[in-house]
């Protein structure tokens, strides 16, 4: 009852705001003859305040919700109101709300293929089973009205759910008919690589990283990838540039390289005698992961290499003890945690 009494409360200011808006603005009125489309406005703003706060209650985003419905009411014709509504409702967990307000939305911006996107995600939200939902999906793959790049998405999550299933074959089908569409869709090409990349030969596999790194340029997870494939071609040389890249690409990006970088990328170097950027590159993945048994093995063998090579150099040579003084305490701690593991697993 004290919602609805709020709710009708704030409605009121509304009406009340947007009379007197109405009534000081000739040229608004002269547009908006019956003061609708001013009202739908005051709407949308009372709806807005009352999302500022930081912690926003559940009956807030109710009352917003039913302002913006209002707004809709109003004027129609303005598809922010109806875009607005669906955020709020997803907010509420209303996803049959949603639904109707994005198509409402979508009637009258009929090029949002964000908007289009999500509704397929929602309407999928609603089917009770994978079959339902791969028919829904292969329906929305061939509707030539849907724009080809949002037909494509649809594919990718049609193939994802097929490969759930272990249907692999149809769903490599399913993505090559999504790259038909969109031969630049990034996640279709990623997929595809998932499925079939083990399989694939070396080429093969190149080439659908190539392919990904002209769909999206900035991701330094593949071109490590890539540099993995030149690495254990054996072409050393041609693997570090691509490592180099995706060092660039990763600092670029603020994310923190993975073990298969700083692993791969350390292991190129010092085949190519570039001791001091090899150690420098494992010093700091073992200070990042100190945990990583594998890391610490590559940082020894490193270092023991360098003290090979420079047998009279005492500062190596000292370097090098504290170095596999560390890695032992590393694996050491590895191997008891392995015990401590196995003990727990194996009690009652």
């Amino acid at each position: 009852m004290k919602r609805r009494l709020a709710l009708v409360g704030a409605i009121v200011m509304g009406l009340c705001a947007a009379r007197a808006g109405a009534d000081s603005d000739t040229t608004a009125s002269n547009a908006d003859p019956n003061g609708s489309i001013a009202l739908a406005q005051r709407m949308e703003t009372f709806a807005h305040q009352m999302l500022r706060t930081s912690d926003v209650p559940p009956e807030a985003w109710n009352q917003s919700a039913e302002l913006l419905k209002a707004a809709v009411r109003l004027d129609p014709s303005e598809p922010r109101y109806a875009r607005l509504l669906a955020d709020d409702l997803l907010s509420l967990d209303d996803s049959a709300g949603a639904i109707d307000a994005l198509k409402a939305y979508l009637s009258i911006k009929r090029d949002d293929q964000s908007a289009m996107v999500q509704l397929i995600d929602l309407v999928l939200s609603q089917k009770q089973s994978a079959d339902q939902k791969i028919a829904y999906l292969r329906l929305v793959m061939s509707m030539q009205a849907i724009p080809v790049e949002v037909r494509s998405s649809a594919a990718v999550r049609c193939a994802q759910l097929l490969a759930s299933r272990l249907q692999t074959d149809e769903a490599v089908k399913v993505l090559n008919a999504a790259l038909v569409m969109d031969p630049l869709n990034a996640a279709a090409m990623r997929a595809k690589y998932d499925l079939i990349g083990a399989k694939s030969t070396r080429l093969n596999r190149v080439q659908q990283l190539v392919g990904l790194l002209m769909a999206c340029p900035s991701d330094p997870v593949v071109a490590t990838k890539l540099a993995q494939e030149l690495a254990d071609a054996g072409l050393v040389n041609e693997a570090i540039e691509w490592y180099t890249f995706a060092n660039g690409l990763y600092s670029l990006s603020g994310v923190r390289p993975d073990a298969t970088f700083a692993l791969g990328a350390a292991s190129e170097l010092l085949i190519a005698d570039h001791t001091d950027a090899a150690t420098s590159l494992a010093a700091q993945y073992v200070t990042a992961v100190p945990d990583d048994v594998n890391g610490w093995l590559l940082r020894a063998t490193i270092a023991k290499y360098q003290a090979e090579q420079n047998p009279a150099d005492k500062t190596i040579q000292a370097a090098t003890a504290d170095v596999l003084r560390q890695a032992s305490i590393a694996i050491t701690n590895h191997l008891t945690n392995l015990r401590a593991m196995a003990a727990g697993q194996a009690a009652p």
